[in-house]
């Protein structure tokens, strides 16, 4: 099911613009037109003065979408009437193409947090300015020198249980700034005769590069002490960064797709602290209003309504949604319900996830913020970084390249030709997880993507009539009792009578007994002791799928 939302900055709540059948067949020809539709409709209605100008469309990094965004919200470049012109025309390099009504294009941060490491973890690795190759066999090796790190933490690190996990991945990129800050030419790193090993002082070059790359990309959004102008300046010196790097070493470097994505996302906040510039300037802007951190927020409570059942009919989907948007409206209206996360330490990275705007200490108020001079200093602190690499100082010099007509972050080499939307740049996308098509089978567990204006759920039959049949209750239990599903326990036990006061068969199996184990809490159905509280679920939940850690 599609299903596209919009989010008002500064607010905490979205609100449902379309929900719609998806067969997962649609091209981007098929996006394109809906994206027109919506944003048709929105002005058409007069949505924009009764509720404000739509800023940008946020995706998560579908090939589909990005493509069909692409060709919606690059085609017009800002011009001298423009009143973001003038705001935006001192910022060197920075792409000035926009879609209808000044749109952009965004992609979600967090998931360019997890693309990264998954692209870092891939068999190709990353390559960096000195030609060399960072894979994370290597980057296991390295991180073991870090006094807090053993083999096994390191291992989780490169090869989690859960690559889609989003504090996992910012531990990773900060345990890599951590690393770079090791000096292999001093003890305990160089031989019994004082030398330093040559091929680790390279490595380290190269991780050190990588570091800085990952550190200006990460810390503008977990930061909460930074000011807008600090924010900027960060995303100017990742942007210039990442520019040179590509520019140099092309998809060895990146993939395609996730180079075009981070430039992308980047590129939005700058246009949307611009458009705030000029609307309000007395308000404050959050970077945490951008990417798809709200509709994120909403499909949880969809999953919650459906006892986190991800196999949903369109009109189970609808009546869900329903659902979410008046439990977001409750606690939207009542904030005392939901307390949220803001007695968190910062210092534990698995609570970067929950970073609220209440949260933020920095000077957001943009009117503090000089763009202009802020993105100055960003590229001078990419030019220090970069003139400490092994790169030639021409491969640097920002002024003249972006000199060249339509050479820009993200047009790399002019010619309108951008990274992933040419048919001969596409390449393989290293940087997300391979997905088996699910098609033509059987199971009903089913994978998300999630979208800021374009959320997807898989559907399992399209209408009422497609549904299996329901199963009665002794029914689902003896499925589940099949399919190990339910809390049971079959097999001897060394527990008497006596000891468990639970009666039974002399043909039946005893109950269950053991350390932390209640005899009581079980009950014997068709050969199996089975869990009350799984009885409890399938009478008054019959949605509810079972978890891997149920």
């Amino acid at each position: 099911m599609t299903v596209v939302v919009a989010h008002c900055f500064g607010e905490g709540i979205s609100y449902p613009l379309l929900t719609a059948p998806s067969c997962k067949e649609e091209d981007h020809a098929d996006w394109q037109d809906l994206i027109l539709k919506l944003v048709n409709t929105w002005y058409e209605t007069d949505a924009h003065k009764k509720i404000g100008p739509l800023w940008s469309f946020a995706t998560d990094g579908d090939a589909t979408r990005r493509k069909a965004g692409h060709h919606v919200f690059m085609t017009t470049k800002l011009t001298t009437s423009s009143p973001l012109y003038c705001i935006l025309s001192g910022l060197p390099g920075l792409n000035l193409y926009t879609g209808p009504h000044e749109m952009t294009m965004d992609f979600d941060y967090k998931h360019l947090f997890k693309r990264v490491c998954t692209a870092l973890r891939s068999s190709h690795g990353i390559l960096l300015d000195n030609g060399r190759l960072l894979t994370s066999k290597m980057l296991l090796h390295y991180f073991t020198w870090l006094d807090d790190v053993d083999e096994d933490h390191a291992n989780k690190l490169l090869f989690p249980d859960d690559p889609q996990d989003v504090p996992r991945a910012v531990e990773l990129i900060r345990t890599i700034v951590r690393l770079a800050k090791i000096d292999p030419t001093k003890p305990p790193y160089i031989d019994r005769d004082g030398i330093p090993d040559v091929d680790t002082v390279i490595d380290f070059e190269a991780i050190k590069m990588l570091a800085q790359i990952l550190h200006h990309l990460l810390e503008p959004f977990v930061d909460t002490t930074l000011s807008l102008s600090q924010q900027v300046s960060y995303i100017s010196t990742c942007s210039h960064l990442l520019f040179c790097q590509y520019r140099l070493n092309r998809a060895a470097f990146l993939p395609n797709q996730l180079y075009y994505d981070i430039t992308t996302a980047m590129k939005n906040i700058i246009f949307c602290i611009a458009k705030q510039l000029w609307l309000d300037s007395s308000s404050k802007f959050s970077l945490l209003d951008v990417g798809t951190d709200q509709i994120e927020v909403l499909f949880a409570l969809i999953r919650m309504c459906g006892g986190h059942n991800s196999a949903v009919n369109y009109k189970q989907g609808i009546d869900r949604l329903c659902s979410a948007c008046d439990i977001s409206d409750i606690y939207s209206r009542n904030p005392d319900l939901h307390r949220g996360h803001r007695r968190l330490n910062f210092t534990r990275s698995e609570h970067v996830d929950h970073i609220n705007r209440g949260m933020w200490q920095g000077d957001t108020v943009v009117r503090n913020c000089n763009l202009q001079a802020a993105w100055s200093d960003g590229r001078a602190v990419a030019v220090s970084i970069l003139s400490t690499s092994p790169l030639f100082p021409e491969e640097y010099d920002f002024d003249r390249i972006f000199s060249v007509e339509d050479v820009n972050l993200m047009c790399v080499f002019g010619g309108g030709k951008y990274p992933s939307i040419n048919q001969e740049d596409e390449g393989e996308d290293r940087s997300v997880l391979p997905q088996a098509d699910s098609r033509g089978t059987d199971t009903t567990f089913q994978s998300q993507a999630i979208d800021t204006l374009d959320e997807e759920l898989r559907i399992i039959g399209a209408t009422e009539e497609d549904e299996e049949p329901l199963l009665s209750f002794e029914d689902q239990l003896e499925n589940e009792m099949e399919s190990g599903l339910v809390e049971g326990f079959m097999g001897p036990s060394s527990s008497t009578d006596s000891e468990t006061n639970v009666a039974h068969h002399p043909s039946h199996p005893s109950p269950p007994s053991g350390k932390g184990v209640r005899p009581l809490d079980y009950l014997f159905y068709k050969g199996k002791w089975v869990h009350k509280a799984s009885v409890c679920r399938l009478l008054l939940n019959k949605d509810f799928s079972a978890k891997s850690h149920d």
